[in-house]
């Protein structure tokens, strides 16, 4: 799977805390937030689930809106409205973890 740059139609954006609803659900790929506790934010990634910080997220995306992130980048377009977020890219590390699929496919591939 290829996160650095994809649309995803399965994301949701919302205020978040420290309930891992979107773990484990499979029509939940992604999930931008204006913040996430630091700990749901670390297992989110080792599972795989790519989440995005955006403060005023919630004030800019809508229900059916079509949005593409670049985690690479740090870039979230929403194709409905035209309009770019900035947001912090992820380092190289979580980016592997990402792309491997979670944490425990990323040290399989490591260890062969």
């Amino acid at each position: 799977m290829h996160t650095r740059r994809r649309r995803w139609q399965s994301v949701r954006a919302h205020s978040f805390g420290d309930s891992p609803d979107g773990l484990g659900r499979p029509h939940i790929d992604r999930d931008l937030a204006e913040s996430f506790a630091r700990i749901f934010y670390r297992n989110a990634v080792n599972v795989g689930l790519v989440i995005v910080e955006i403060p005023g997220i919630t004030d800019r995306v809508s229900d059916g809106d079509e949005v593409a992130v670049d985690v690479a980048a740090g870039t979230v377009t929403n194709h409905t409205t035209g309009e770019t977020f900035e947001t912090s890219p992820l380092p190289e590390d979580l980016l592997e973890i990402l792309e491997a699929g979670g944490l425990v496919e990323h040290t399989k591939a490591r260890n062969g």
